[in-house]
């Protein structure tokens, strides 16, 4: 069968409140989410582009397959010079322990780096997450994405936001 994935393929997704975000598949399973979110539909992959990547998720592809999410256009991610980036394995409720190990997921291996790299990628939101379900990733956004990194850096605002959103449903 063939794969309708492309690296470069840039995905429009619904999020849960009715807005959409705009996914692009930069390898397998990795993404970057354009820093773009908004009732409003857009169509125009150059919009996109120039908004530039706000995060980077790694997130399993059943909804490209199913096409819940949809295809919007491609971007040339090699003429680009786009590659996915190191991430910091980042642990909200053990700060200190993240700290203390200063690890990165680096091409889908942890690798350990020095303090200031560490803490430049976490404080810029280069936080490695990943996410076994689509619609968890989903949901994970719409309470997220708009003040991303900091409601994720802070494990109170987290577990409070989770809360609510739960309450909501």
């Amino acid at each position: 069968m063939l794969s309708n994935k492309k690296y470069g393929n840039v995905y429009e997704i619904l999020l849960p409140a009715g807005k959409y975000v705009y996914a692009c598949l930069i390898s397998e399973k990795n993404f970057g989410i354009f820093n773009y979110i908004s009732k409003n539909k857009i169509s125009d992959v150059n919009i996109l582009f120039h908004k530039g990547f706000k995060m980077y998720s790694a997130c399993d592809e059943m909804n490209i397959d199913n096409n819940t999410w949809k295809y919007i256009g491609n971007i040339d991610l090699e003429s680009e010079g786009i590659t996915f980036p190191d991430l910091a394995i980042y642990l909200a409720w053990n700060v200190s322990y993240s700290y203390q190990n200063s690890q990165v997921m680096s091409k889908g291996n942890a690798k350990s780096v020095s303090f200031d790299t560490y803490d430049t990628l976490v404080k810029s939101g280069r936080i490695y997450g990943f996410f076994a379900k689509p619609s968890a990733f989903e949901m994970w956004l719409s309470i997220f994405f708009e003040d991303y990194p900091e409601g994720v850096l802070d494990f109170r605002i987290m577990s409070e936001r989770m809360k609510e959103y739960k309450n909501r449903q």
